[in-house]
């Protein structure tokens, strides 16, 4: 065998790196199989926050506190900043600046439930949490990701909420 035949497979390696780098490269322009995974990786860590900040809350023990909430949901409503006062763990009136439809939580528990459910969705989801309390200090949902062509971003976060501020009470 000659030294110019054992030469001759490694074009056609070359050649067969390249078709799979070049195919790599036009799924990810098409499809943005990263972000996926980046989503995917962000929600776990947020999922083991969230439970950290449960743990905070639920070690705090507080059922009497006022809760200042403002937020949004694309096309339905909007919230300026509302107070709802909760004693013994219940919110003791509905707000009236917003209707229940509205994806403002009127509680602490119902803070962790929002994030717990849009976790749970098919979007991006970004939260914050109190360190001291542990209450969710800001949800947003309904996130775009990804930069693909077949999938572009038109809006970046098009739900959530925040807490303004926490008041938790000495007694009733």
């Amino acid at each position: 065998m000659s030294a110019e035949q054992k030469h001759l497979p490694r074009p056609r390696r070359r050649t067969w790196i390249l078709v799979l780098l070049t195919l790599l490269i036009v799924v990810q322009l098409l499809c943005d199989p990263f972000s996926l995974l980046l989503v995917t990786a962000e929600k776990v860590v947020l999922r083991i926050q969230l439970v950290q900040a449960r743990r905070r809350w639920d070690n705090a023990a507080i059922v009497d506190y006022d809760l200042a909430v403002s937020g949004y949901t694309p096309l339905t409503c909007i919230v300026q900043e509302e107070t709802i006062r909760v004693r013994g763990g219940e919110p003791q009136a509905a707000a009236a600046g917003y209707p229940e439809w509205c994806q403002v939580p009127r509680s602490v528990p119902q803070a962790f439930d929002a994030v717990e459910a849009a976790l749970d969705g098919d979007w991006r989801v970004q939260a914050r949490f109190d360190p001291q309390y542990g209450t969710v200090s800001e949800l947003r949902f309904n996130c775009n990701y990804g930069h693909a062509l077949l999938t572009p971003i038109g809006t970046d976060c098009t739900g959530g909420f925040q807490i303004d501020s926490f008041t938790p009470l000495a007694g009733p």
